[in-house]
């Protein structure tokens, strides 16, 4: 199970000026990068935490799940996202 949380609209995140529009095999869609940070761990079912913010810094919001790990991990970057069906 996945569980999310943010603070702006995500309709608003893909309209901003982080992103723009672009032509691909399923269509229009919308793409800009994003920073994020990811962590979770534990021994067997753990939860995972992945919280997205603008290339400026805003703190966008986050989803959370649960999968099978051994161990922990924290990492953080930049990823590309894709938005299809945006109004």
């Amino acid at each position: 199970m996945t569980l999310g949380s943010f603070v702006l609209d995500p309709n608003k995140i893909c309209l901003s000026k982080d992103f723009h529009d672009e032509d691909s095999p399923i269509g229009k869609v919308r793409k800009g990068f994003c920073k994020f940070t990811s962590s979770g761990g534990g021994a067997g079912i753990s939860e995972v935490n992945i919280s997205f913010y603008s290339t400026g810094g805003a703190y966008w919001g986050t989803l959370s799940g649960s999968g099978a790990l051994v161990g922990g991990f924290s990492i953080e970057g930049q990823l590309e996202l894709v938005w299809q069906g945006w109004r």
